[in-house]
């Protein structure tokens, strides 16, 4: 029987084209947008697991022009990325009900850029528990980062359901033994979880 579901973000509940936040950024700082953009390609594992902060960005930044301020970028970021994304409400009404049933985690691979807008939105209120790969220093598909929260859960990986929009990650899931499926849309999701989760339960 399933007691916990676990969900990841990025694709799934929020939406975001991050190359046009990448620069609108630039832009609003006077910076050439393919360097923002080139920074956050090259450096996207080691953003993920907060081997680089985001005043690391900031001191990258300061290269450029040498007046920047942690809270000065971070306020222009988390309004740029506001006005892009796309938070998937139907969705989130959906787990706040299955919350009555189940526990519910966030399991995801998120900068620490990215946490600073799941914040603003106040996303992680719909669930029992986070966790974000630059605050563990742990990344999906890595399999301690499952291990994490099955501990913390203290359930056991069949007891546990995953989604995620990337097949990489529920195929490294299921290798532990988590049901799992890749996130297509809303309706699909929620005939898959009929299927495997609540019919089961």
């Amino acid at each position: 029987m399933i007691k916990v579901i676990i969900f990841d973000v990025g694709s799934v509940i929020t939406f975001t084209d991050w190359k046009k936040v990448y620069s609108n950024v630039a832009e609003i700082l006077g910076i050439d947008p393919s360097i923002v953009i080139n920074y956050h390609r090259d450096n996207l594992d080691a953003l993920l697991v907060n081997k680089l902060t985001f005043s690391d960005f900031v001191e990258f930044l300061n290269k450029y022009i040498r007046t920047l301020t942690v809270e000065n970028v971070k306020e222009v970021w988390t309004s740029e990325a506001l006005k892009m994304v796309q938070v998937d409400r139907k969705l989130l009404n959906y787990i706040d009900k299955l919350r009555i049933n189940y526990e519910l985690f966030i399991l995801t691979n998120a900068s620490e850029s990215r946490m600073y807008i799941d914040v603003a939105l106040d996303l992680y209120q719909h669930f029992d528990h986070v966790f974000i790969s630059c605050k563990e220093h742990l990344m999906k598909p890595e399999k301690a980062f499952y291990q994490k929260a099955l501990l913390f859960a203290n359930t056991k990986p069949e007891e546990t359901f995953f989604i995620d929009d990337n097949e990489k990650n529920v195929v490294a899931g299921q290798a532990l033994g988590i049901q799992g499926i890749v996130y297509k849309d809303f309706n699909l999701f929620k005939e898959n979880l009929l299927k495997f989760v609540i019919n089961k339960s």
